[in-house]
């Protein structure tokens, strides 16, 4: 992959003692993964109706009951 001097002394700051470059890219895809999946989790609770809300909680609970039965 080819970057930039400047994006690769980027990079080289964020390294930690022992990091290698690859090991700072990977953990930054993985926050931005993580950012990407909170902020799609909150957009779809912000969409989700009051109606909607009750029926997925109660199929939790049901679930949740249905699982404590298996022990």
């Amino acid at each position: 992959m080819k970057v930039s001097t400047v994006t690769r002394d980027r990079l080289r700051s964020l390294a930690g003692e022992g990091e290698t470059l690859e090991d700072v890219v990977v953990s930054a895809l993985e926050l931005l993964e993580r950012e990407a999946f909170w902020s799609a989790a909150a957009a779809a609770a912000a969409e989700e109706t009051a109606e909607q809300r009750q029926a997925r909680l109660e199929q939790d609970r049901d679930l949740d009951r249905w699982m404590d039965g298996l022990e």
